[in-house]
């Protein structure tokens, strides 16, 4: 871990600055629109750091030691900003990652991570809904600019995992009348908001312009009527969790500045998407949560405790305690 990396992941515990950065737009319903989310190239944590970045010789970007198919979807979708605004170099960065994400899909449509993740109980090979929806959205965008249908069709398969339990092989929780798309597919799930709302956007696109059949569309009313019930869930008064989960001694998973900042812009926009106030209203509440000095207190307090068992499981070699839902 270089100095960079330690200081960027310093100011996302410790954040000093704690005004609304990060920026975003609500849906026109226009196909083809530029992504809602507006991704920042600058260094983590406020931005994604890809500034300076390498590329493959394909085009696809080389920012990691595998190729994770969200940060592609993501430099996507920064990219297409700019390439419907003319510029050709981007329009081909654009599509250089689009077409990684067709040719990388499994015949199912699904995105398989080659690593574990321990905090999740995620062996190798797991699936994740975050970027089966925001493949989703890179390849419309794809369809929009070029009108080829295999590109439509691709996006369409994206979509697939998120139509199956994670316990028959998808990417989703569907239980009980419920739906949520989760973006560590593995049991048990945790359910993390922030994943669950990109893959939720990726499915309301192509039914709201038309490309999607009844299935998916119930399914996508189910989330939301899903969504409805446990938003209070993910608030601890006036800020946001991370996921529907507690570490091995009961501590809610509390979401970092960055990613409290990102729910809130996702459910405006979500709000935009389905008409439920009630989003709007939580994602309001947690804005006003980054103004309160007892809320911050408590987000530097989390985020000291959370320094402290990394260091301490780096010193004895601890293994991670995965978190379990709530």
């Amino acid at each position: 871990m270089n100095a960079r990396h330690v200081t960027g992941e310093l100011r996302r515990i410790f954040p000093l600055q704690w005004e609304m950065t990060r920026e975003y737009r609500l849906p026109q319903g226009v196909l083809g629109e530029p992504y809602f989310i507006s991704w920042d190239p600058a260094p983590y944590p406020k931005g994604e750091s890809w500034n300076g970045i390498s590329f493959h010789g394909d085009g696809v970007i080389n920012i990691n030691t595998y190729r994770n198919p969200v940060q592609i979807a993501q430099y996507a979708l920064y990219q297409y900003r700019f390439a419907t605004n003319g510029d050709a170099a981007a329009r081909e960065r654009f599509l250089a990652q689009a077409r990684y994400l067709v040719a990388a899909q499994r015949p199912d449509g699904g995105y398989e991570y080659p690593i574990a993740l321990p905090a999740y109980s995620a062996k190798p090979g797991f699936l994740s809904g975050m970027p089966q929806g925001e493949a989703a959205s890179v390849l419309l965008r794809a369809y929009a600019l070029t009108k080829d249908e295999g590109l439509l069709a691709a996006g369409l398969r994206a979509l697939g995992p998120l139509q199956r339990d994670v316990r028959d092989g998808g990417a989703s929780y569907l239980r009980d009348g419920a739906v949520c798309f989760e973006e560590v597919a593995a049991e048990p799930l945790c359910h993390i908001l922030n994943g669950h709302l990109y893959a939720a956007f990726g499915m309301w696109e192509y039914i709201h312009h038309g490309f999607a059949d009844d299935t998916l569309k119930k399914l996508h009313d189910r989330a939301v009527e899903t969504l409805d019930r446990w938003i209070e869930r993910y608030d601890v008064d006036g800020w946001s969790c991370y996921d529907l989960a507690a570490d091995n001694a009961g501590r809610l998973h509390l979401a970092p500045l960055w990613y409290h900042q990102f729910h809130i812009a996702q459910l405006r926009i979500y709000t935009v998407m389905t008409g439920n106030d009630r989003f709007a209203a939580v994602a309001e509440r947690w804005s006003l949560g980054m103004k309160r000095i007892g809320v911050r207190a408590r987000v530097w307090q989390y985020g000291a405790g959370s320094l402290t068992r990394s260091l301490r499981r780096r010193i004895t070699g601890a293994s991670v305690s995965p978190f379990v839902p709530t």
